[in-house]
């Protein structure tokens, strides 16, 4: 069986390989634990994983965009230099999480329980983020404009090197939040307030 067919098989563990150049669209991958991997350059498109747990996991130069991961664990994962593009992750645990130098416009991040996610040099743009409990959340020159932040408390967070321009964020998520000036007079219209000098 190869290792593409094993990722796809149900109930199937793999450990300790790099998987890569590999295509895979509109498949479910579910039951599984995926430890001390490396994909790089491979493509997961349009497909599902559901109840999979990644430990010690690296996606490089690979594509996971319009894929769906539900009541997945994350643990040592990072994400660099891919796309994520309208990429959703549902009920899902994240901790020791990376993502940088990454496109993911469009994610859709609902009902997550995280412990130390960091995301820089990304583009989260357009992206909605929906009842997240975030623990030891850094970020750091990402671009979260137009982008949607509900029931998810940002207080002691530092957004204040991101773009959150035209952000659309509940006030009791709000509560707290570290921004810079400019992006402080920006949020002052979220509340229809307009600064006379």
């Amino acid at each position: 069986m190869s290792l593409r067919d094993l990722l796809i098989e149900d109930e199937e563990n793999i450990y300790n390989e790099h998987l890569q150049d590999l295509h895979i669209e509109k498949k479910k991958i579910k039951n599984k634990t995926l430890k001390d991997i490396n994909f790089s350059n491979i493509e997961i498109i349009e497909s599902e994983f559901n109840n999979v747990f990644f430990e010690n996991v690296t996606f490089d130069k690979s594509d996971l965009s319009n894929t769906r991961f539900i009541d997945c664990g994350f643990k040592k994962v990072t994400i660099n230099n891919s796309k994520m593009i309208g990429t959703n992750f549902i009920t899902c645990h994240l901790n020791e999480v990376t993502i940088k130098n990454s496109r993911c416009r469009y994610l859709n991040l609902a009902d997550l329980k995280t412990k130390q996610l960091t995301i820089n040099d990304s583009d989260l743009s357009e992206s909605s983020m929906f009842s997240i409990i975030l623990i030891k959340f850094k970020t750091d020159n990402t671009n979260y404009s137009k982008s949607e932040i509900i029931e998810t408390p940002l207080n002691k967070i530092d957004f204040s090197k991101c773009n959150i321009t035209d952000i659309k964020v509940d006030q009791n998520s709000l509560k707290g939040i570290e921004v810079n000036t400019l992006q402080a007079m920006d949020l002052l219209k979220l509340f229809d307030i307009n600064i006379i000098e």
